[in-house]
């Protein structure tokens, strides 16, 4: 995960109610704390979902908001608004600090200095796993003057793509070519590409596809060719 906030602070505010003070990294929340509260009451089913061991994950009503808790942060969604917003952050790293908060009436802790700890510890860990010919061939064929628009970087986008499954654990990205063209039998045509994302602590397949050239014969004869991504 990539932690998108920039401050946390955790405030008993009554006998029955705690808040989660947070600051987004860019977007409505970035300019002030916002403060979501759970009762002790909602506390035990809260804290299965931030544990990730819920059999359910429902949203808890907090006036203005609903909110629903997962193991790598909370999503939030207004009451009456067809809107919401996610807080990516280790909400399981929480449940100790909130547990010891029910004891102190007093309670507040800033936990902001531990984001750059924990970002260290649960931040995207990606192995890139592709042939040198197979990286500057695709470099060459994502700008050829036979495309009809510029492709894209495929390294970058399934790295990006790859760092949602990633949570400090190993996720690799392999790319290599379509076993149905030939980058040497035909080099004055563009090249596909087939890709798979692979978490290899588990040893799971977490999605596969290709980057495929299509191509289109102009009235003149010519070849142009387009990529799209499959999956």
């Amino acid at each position: 995960m990539k932690i998108d906030i920039t401050s946390l602070r955790i405030e008993r505010t009554s006998d029955e109610c705690i808040r989660i003070a947070m600051k987004q990294e860019k977007g409505k929340y970035s300019e002030y704390e916002t403060f979501f509260c759970i009762s002790k009451t909602e506390w035990p089913m809260v804290r299965t979902c931030m544990l990730g061991i819920s059999e359910v994950y429902p949203y808890f009503d907090d006036y203005s908001y609903l909110l629903k808790f997962v193991p790598h942060g909370m999503r939030v969604a207004y009451t009456g608004r067809d809107e919401c917003d996610y807080f990516t952050f280790p909400a399981n790293e929480l449940v100790n600090t909130i547990e010891y908060s029910w004891e102190d009436r007093d309670f507040n802790v800033n936990l902001t200095s531990k984001l750059e700890e924990w970002q260290k510890e649960y931040g995207p860990n990606i192995q890139v796993n592709i042939d040198e010919n197979v990286l500057q061939r695709m470099l060459s064929d994502i700008q050829s003057p036979l495309l009809k628009r510029e492709g894209v970087n495929l390294v970058d986008d399934l790295v990006g793509w790859a760092s949602n499954y990633s949570n400090g654990n190993l996720v690799s990205v392999n790319i290599q070519f379509d076993s149905t063209t030939d980058a040497n039998r035909f080099p004055d045509q563009l090249t596909s590409y087939y890709w798979w994302i692979w978490d290899e602590e588990q040893k799971v397949r977490i999605v596969n596809g290709g980057y495929i050239a299509h191509h289109y014969e102009q009235d003149d004869g010519s070849m142009l060719f387009e990529y799209s991504m499959h999956t």
